[in-house]
């Protein structure tokens, strides 16, 4: 190839641009001139750099394979496998936990297999509730709606549950129930403290039982659990709302 400086007939040097036949290693493009032989013009549509499956971080890059998870019915079936290989003993110290941590649960639990409805034998002592109750804890009503009964023995009446006290009447909860029914539902809140905790009581006993209600569907709280409610956040003057197909008070 010829030198890229050449003089002239007058001495001064020469500059001579290179070759560009298909020969040369150089090869002119738009943005200059570069060596023939680098990368090409891109990939292929779809093509990737890693030969694995997939997108890979580099070339021969191996594919980190999913972890399994869990479907709910796997888990319960996992669990039930469990307890069928436990002795008796051991069976009977999981249901003592399980009392310890959640016992109203294991009143639900007891209840199906053991149903407490009142005896057909069992009778209310006279005089120490209404006719129309049966549990023996209910009082007399200003209207008929109202006289509902939980329809449970003594020992078994709703409103002496340990979950009529965790969830119903510890105050703590009905603080939470009202501050979400106010600051996020964006409900009016009764002035007067008990009040509002009535409300809110029989609230939380209609979500306990009967799970959410569509819209201006109600339902009557048992007459036993309804004083248990008041007798727990009393009114000085005896002054109660009662229920109505609008509201529970």
């Amino acid at each position: 190839m010829e030198s890229d400086i050449s003089s002239t007939s007058s001495g001064s040097p020469r500059y001579s641009v290179p070759s560009t036949s298909s020969d040369s290693p150089l090869r002119r493009t738009r943005g200059g001139v570069h060596k023939r032989g680098g990368r090409g013009r891109g990939r292929a549509k779809g093509q990737t750099r890693a030969t694995g499956l997939g997108r890979g971080r580099g070339r021969g890059a191996v594919p980190v394979p999913l972890p399994t998870i869990e479907t709910a019915e796997q888990r319960k079936d996992r669990i039930k496998e469990y307890i069928e290989q436990l002795s008796e003993e051991q069976a009977k110290d999981l249901l003592f936990r399980a009392v310890d941590k959640q016992p109203g649960l294991m009143f639900d639990l007891i209840d199906k297999v053991q149903p407490h409805g009142v005896p057909q034998d069992y009778h209310p002592q006279p005089g120490s509730s209404p006719a129309w109750c049966l549990c023996g804890n209910c009082r007399e009503m200003p209207t008929l709606l109202e006289r509902v009964c939980c329809n449970f023995s003594p020992e078994n009446c709703t409103s002496r549950l340990p979950y009529m006290d965790q969830y119903v009447l510890e105050e703590g909860v009905l603080r939470i129930a009202r501050t979400y029914r106010r600051e996020v539902l964006v409900y009016p809140e009764d002035g007067d403290e008990a009040k509002a905790n009535r409300h809110a009581a029989y609230r939380q006993f209609v979500m306990w039982q009967h799970g959410k209600l569509g819209a201006g569907v109600r339902r009557v709280v048992p007459s036993c659990c309804v004083w248990r409610i008041r007798d727990k956040f009393t009114d000085p003057f005896g002054q109660y709302t009662g229920f109505n197909t609008g509201r529970i008070g």
